[in-house]
């Protein structure tokens, strides 16, 4: 089931507040709750697109506000950290054509993320 960032951490200060890798565990079941959600471009094929993500973010319609509202360029540049972390701490494949292939990470759940590797 599709779980949007928002509703696992309503308040802003709260998500910028997180240290790196409790935010990656937010990331990682935010990103895993794409599975399945028909007509997303963030989950396709089994694997996740870093480019698709985090341009789906920050909406192009102006009558479309981003889920953090004014704050949401900060929320981006902590998730791209949190997504560097998983990358650095876990084993994951690159395609040619830019997709993430998610091996150990996508069984992982946010309670099983290594803290202060």
């Amino acid at each position: 089931m599709y779980r949007s960032l928002s509703s696992l951490v309503p308040n802003v200060a709260d998500l910028l507040a997180l240290e790196v890798e409790d935010l990656a565990g937010v990331l990682l079941m935010h990103l895993n709750s794409y599975e399945g959600l028909s007509g997303n471009t963030v989950y396709q094929h089994g694997g996740i697109s870093h480019h698709n993500f985090f341009n789906s973010l920050s909406p192009t319609s102006s009558l479309t506000k981003p889920g953090y509202g004014d704050r949401q360029p900060e929320v981006n540049l902590a998730l791209m950290e949190a997504w560097a972390w998983l990358q650095s701490e876990f084993s994951d494949k690159k395609s040619s054509i830019g997709w993430r292939l998610v091996f150990r990470l996508a069984a992982c759940s946010a309670a099983e993320i290594p803290r202060g590797v």
